[in-house]
């Protein structure tokens, strides 16, 4: 199942873009992930259980599942964050090279998500 960018939406393409933004913040270290609370995405999608939402597109499964958000959950995880400070985060901010690492994966897959001519 891929996105087709032909028929997104301009309200799509702008929830899209939000979406970026939130990514661009966190992996730079200034932003951080209340989930659906600050994504645009999920903002749009997200009570309809993903459907129309490009991630779900691409990876065919809801809530960001198959997409790097799942290596930034694991990331915050109790358990990583006691075994190994590399991939720390504090509370939803990247604050480690490893989880702002993540972070840009995150950006780079929802930048693939774009329309060529909006990229």
């Amino acid at each position: 199942m891929t996105a087709d960018p032909k028929t997104m939406t301009p309200s799509t393409l702008k929830a899209l873009k939000g979406s970026i933004e939130k990514w661009e913040a966190i992996a730079a270290g200034t932003g951080e992930d209340l989930g659906p609370e600050n994504c645009a995405l999920c903002k749009r999608f997200f009570r309809r259980d993903c459907s129309g939402c490009p991630v779900k597109m691409r990876t065919g499964m809801e809530c960001c599942e198959g997409s790097p958000y799942e290596d930034w959950g694991a990331l915050r995880s109790p358990d990583v964050s006691i075994r190994n400070r590399n991939f720390r985060t504090e509370g939803r901010k990247a604050v480690s090279v490893k989880a702002k690492e993540v972070a840009r994966k995150e950006v780079a897959f929802l930048k693939a998500l774009l329309p060529k001519e909006a990229a």
